[in-house]
């Protein structure tokens, strides 16, 4: 099902996609959220919700918030059979293109430098560290991609 050859296709989800997205937030997330959380975030009005299918099934996700003057990265999980595949990259893109010129931030884990490096590829700075961010105590890196950072792409 995965193969680099093929690109994902990209799509807004739904309700309808929740079980495959609960079952894959599950498997991909070491911190998964409950489907009621999942649930609110895809009825949140300022958010933008993308799903990567391959083959008609759910391989990635990505949650992006408007948050007052910027879009703020909530989620974004791929299969781990799917990943290094490019299915990441895809979802950050379109969520940009999607979201508009407007600065994107998001955290990842201090030890996650596999997610670094791909957010620095597309743009990202390093801008902060938020010790303890994670329910373990991991700190997070916080990164923010500029306005027009897609235009780099």
């Amino acid at each position: 099902m995965c193969s680099r050859d093929d690109a994902p296709v990209i799509r807004e989800l739904t309700m309808d996609d929740l079980d495959q997205l609960v079952a894959l937030d599950q498997q991909a997330a070491l911190d998964p959220w409950s489907q009621e959380q999942i649930e609110q975030e895809l009825n949140y009005g300022n958010a933008l919700c993308l799903g990567g299918f391959k083959q008609g099934v759910l391989v990635g996700y990505l949650f992006c918030r408007w948050m007052g003057d910027s879009w703020h990265v909530m989620a974004l999980g791929v299969d781990s059979a799917c990943r290094r595949q490019g299915i990441a990259s895809h979802l950050i893109k379109q969520s940009i293109r999607q979201a508009g010129p407007d600065a994107h931030y998001l955290e990842v884990r201090q030890s996650n430098l596999v997610a670094q490096a791909l957010y620095i590829q597309l743009g990202f700075q390093q801008i902060g560290l938020r010790k303890g961010y994670y329910r373990d105590g991991e700190a997070a890196i916080v990164m923010r991609c500029p306005p027009g950072g897609i235009e780099t792409l």
